[in-house]
C-alpha cells in the first residue's frame, strides 16, 4: 500500500486546528521571521565592525528586540556578545572630566 505524501497528513492536521491554534502558530512564525532578520543583521555588524564602532549600539538594540520576539540559544548568545563589546567600549571612553 502506498504511503500518503507528508503534506497530506500535515494538511489534515491543520484542517482540524481551530482558528485560535492557527492564529497562535501564525504569530509565532511571523515573530520568528522578524527575529531572524534582526539576528542576521546584528550578527553581521558583530562580525564585521570594529569593537569601537558606535553602530554596535544599534546592533544591540536590534538583538534585544529579536530576543523579545523569539528567544533561542543563538539569539541570547549574540546578545551577550554584543553587550560585552558595548560595555567594554563604553568603559574605555575617556572621561570628559579628566
Amino acid at each position: 500500500m502506498a504511503q500518503a505524501p507528508h503534506w497530506t497528513s500535515n494538511y489534515t492536521y491543520r484542517m482540524k486546528m481551530g482558528f485560535s491554534e492557527e492564529k497562535k502558530l501564525a504569530s509565532v512564525q511571523y515573530s520568528a521571521g522578524i527575529a531572524s532578520t534582526l539576528y542576521t543583521i546584528a550578527n553581521a555588524f558583530n562580525s564585521t565592525l570594529a569593537p569601537q564602532d558606535k553602530a554596535l549600539n544599534d546592533a544591540l538594540k536590534w538583538i534585544h528586540f529579536a530576543a523579545t520576539l523569539y528567544k533561542n540559544d543563538a539569539t541570547l548568545k549574540l546578545q551577550s556578545e554584543l553587550e560585552d563589546k558595548v560595555r567594554n567600549n563604553n568603559s574605555m571612553k575617556p572621561s570628559a572630566y579628566q
